[in-house]
């Protein structure tokens, strides 16, 4: 099926904190104890307001919390907030406000006014699905493959408060003797998916073992029914063909239940969701026709319990499968937005997409939608793109794109007297989709323009409109209010935009210079004029 992918579950009676979820949840001193991790995100990240949040866990069905001013001083100035949450990423979605934010170039908690706000009426928030899923697997190789201890920190501290309860987690453990198999960070991901193996030795694995094997198992296992991969991406042959073992063995199931035990001894038994993700970019003899609805339906049905399998529509924003398959015949599955294909970078802020889009899909009859998930390929570009998303997860309506913009700007550049054509420079970019520049392209005189799907290069929208005059706005905005000049964010947000020109333009340089190229009577000389 493409654009998708499989998870296996086991829901389960209580909250185990942060990598896993339920679908009813109740209190346990176990789970209690996950506040601890809430309490030390506090204290790190907002040192003045150490003791100025109560968090109190409470019995419920869905995952919400509830705001409110301490009943001994409710007609008085507060120093602490109560905050009651039915899971502890709904504790953290509740600390998620005071007009301060947290961005990917550093965290802004500790400005939070020294003096709390009252609430007054208690504000209660309840996320509209049980699951708010985060990365892609190949994440973990363009991306954080080189990320160090406090880029780490920021992420996850980034990730917990818009109440992400379902992190993608690849946890490893070291074996000298499949250091050949095993690939480097950069590579690893695709180690994972069975395309290639070795290349350099890296202490890493799977969370499940899918049945992809070293090609000296044979040495130990000689009647061992395996199955040579495809190759990919023109790697040479040592280096991928991996292997793949025939799941009726009886070492398969030993394999996998030495391996999930030994994890849980590593790791501790922390989450009863393993994810499945097999055969990405392997070449096979099926296609979309070959999927149709009854195969589809075979396919899925050999998990009998309906609530046992959680499907990843990997792609919905752009090619969405759910509609094809009637909401996956009733299985629970996660809409989810996908970019920056193969790290490559592009500015993406087309809103509409992922607000509207996904309370269409949740609202529409029989459906069987449980979750919001991003699985950007790298993680980076525009920021406002996953943060509107996340926040969603707890909106019944689509948001309202104008206001969230101010609020989110106000936020991100935290200046009195913010100039207005910053929010103009916003509102605009708000409606620019992405589109992948053909200097992230190997060179070629053919077959790099005009390209769409998967690894766009067509712009879909007018430069000098979407691009220039936001960039020309926030130019003049840091010449009216110098001090944005000395804010991270506005920085990055300056650059990216320039960088974003940058490659529209060169694409018309490119088009001149290979008619050049192709002209008849072309010299070194014109071609460098």
């Amino acid at each position: 099926m493409p654009s998708s992918k499989v998870s296996n579950i086991q829901t389960t009676p209580s909250d185990r904190g942060f990598c896993s979820v339920s679908y009813s949840l109740s209190v346990s001193q176990s789970a209690r104890s996950f506040l601890d991790g809430i309490h030390a995100l506090v204290k790190r990240c907002i040192p003045s307001h150490a003791n100025s949040f109560k968090f109190e866990l409470v019995d419920g069905d869905n995952d919400s919390f509830i705001l409110a001013d301490p009943k001994s001083n409710a007609h008085q100035p507060t120093s602490t907030i109560d905050i009651k949450c039915i899971s502890v990423s709904a504790c953290a979605r509740g600390l998620y406000f005071g007009n301060v934010d947290i961005h990917w170039t550093g965290s802004h908690l500790d400005q939070l006014a020294k003096h709390l706000p009252r609430i007054g009426k208690p504000i209660k928030a309840s996320s509209i699905v049980p699951y708010k899923y985060y990365f892609n697997t190949v994440t973990f190789s363009y991306t954080t493959a080189f990320y160090d201890f406090d880029q780490w920190s920021l992420l996850l501290d980034w990730m917990v408060l818009p109440g992400i309860n379902l992190p993608l987690s690849w946890i490893g453990l070291s074996e000298a003797d499949i250091s050949s198999f095993l690939s480097s960070p950069a590579f690893l991901a695709w180690n994972h998916f069975g395309n290639i193996h070795g290349s350099w030795s890296w202490n890493g694995t799977l969370p499940q073992q899918w049945g992809f094997v070293p090609c000296g198992i044979t040495n130990l296992y000689p009647n061992l029914k395996v199955v040579n991969g495809s190759a990919w991406s023109g790697f040479p042959s040592n280096l991928t063909n991996d292997r793949f073992m025939d799941p009726f063995e009886d070492i398969f199931e030993q394999i996998q239940k030495s391996f999930i035990t030994k994890q849980i001894a590593a790791y501790g038994n922390f989450s009863h969701i393993y994810t499945l993700d097999y055969l990405r970019n392997v070449s096979s003899n099926t296609d979309s026709a070959f999927w149709n609805h009854d195969r589809i339906s075979a396919y899925l049905g050999g998990v009998e319990d309906e609530k046992g399998l959680l499907i990843l529509d990997l792609y919905t924003e752009a090619q969405p499968q759910w509609q094809r398959t009637s909401s996956y015949f009733g299985r629970p599955w996660v809409w989810y937005a996908l970019h920056d294909y193969g790290g490559n970078n592009g500015f993406e802020g087309y809103m509409k997409n992922v607000t509207v889009a996904p309370i269409e899909a949740l609202n529409s009859p029989n459906n069987s939608m449980s979750g919001f998930g991003l699985t950007m390929e790298g993680q980076e570009g525009n920021e406002m793109i996953y943060d509107i998303f996340l926040d969603q997860a707890w909106s019944s309506s689509p948001l309202n794109i104008s206001r969230y913009v101010s609020s989110w700007v106000g936020r991100r550049y935290r200046i009195s007297k913010l100039p207005v054509t910053v929010q103009r420079a916003w509102s605009i970019l708000s409606n620019t989709a992405t589109v992948k520049s053909i200097l992230e392209l190997a060179p070629a005189l053919t077959g790099l323009t005009n390209c769409t799907g998967h690894h766009p290069t067509t712009i879909f929208y007018d430069t000098n409109s979407s691009i220039v005059v936001p960039l020309k706005l926030m130019v003049e905005a840091s010449k009216e209010h110098p001090a944005l000049k000395r804010i991270p964010e506005f920085s990055y947000d300056v650059v990216d935009l320039g960088r974003q020109l940058l490659a529209n333009r060169f694409l018309q340089a490119y088009q001149n210079l290979v008619a050049v190229y192709q002209a008849n009577g072309s010299t070194r000389c014109s071609l460098g004029s």
